[in-house]
């Protein structure tokens, strides 16, 4: 059957089968996205599971204003899978291929659009923030820093 057909009558009347025959008529999008976006043979089976699960996850979550399915799926699959990379594996077991120089012109200018828009105080902040490892204490060690208090760094 159509992969469309079954989307929209999922979107119809939803039900675990039709929601399983579109997993399995869009798992060249969970291949795609492993292949383009990370590097490692040892994972790979985690990858691919970790993959089919965002995909049957994203079905639900899918709506027809959202654009085409795929684009929406491959996005979701993206996302768990750099989530799953980053959290669930060995530091450096798999690398997450980008596009380097698009990717870190975009970080550049974004940072460097930030950076001209906050004041000192703000740039001071940031530096702490970001500097400190855990999430825990960020602010008190931030107010200790900048010697403010607590309401002016929030």
């Amino acid at each position: 059957m159509d992969e469309n057909t079954d989307l929209a009558k999922y979107l119809s009347k939803p039900s675990l089968e039709l929601q399983n025959r579109i997993v399995i008529d869009n798992t060249g999008l969970v291949h795609s996205v492993i292949e383009r976006k990370f590097s490692s043979s040892l994972y790979k089976e985690d990858l691919r599971q970790e993959g089919l699960i965002a995909l049957s996850n994203c079905i639900p979550k899918y709506e027809e204003t959202k654009g085409a399915f795929s684009t929406f799926a491959t996005r979701c699959i993206t996302n768990r899978l750099i989530n799953f990379v980053t959290r669930d594996l060995p530091k450096g077991a798999v690398s997450i291929i980008t596009n380097e120089s698009t990717s870190a012109d975009l970080s550049s200018e974004i940072w460097e659009h930030v950076l001209q828009n906050l004041t000192p105080l703000e740039k001071e902040e940031l530096s702490v923030y970001l500097k400190s490892g855990s999430k825990r204490g960020r602010y008190p060690r931030i107010v200790q820093k900048v010697k403010q208090i607590i309401k002016s760094i929030e």
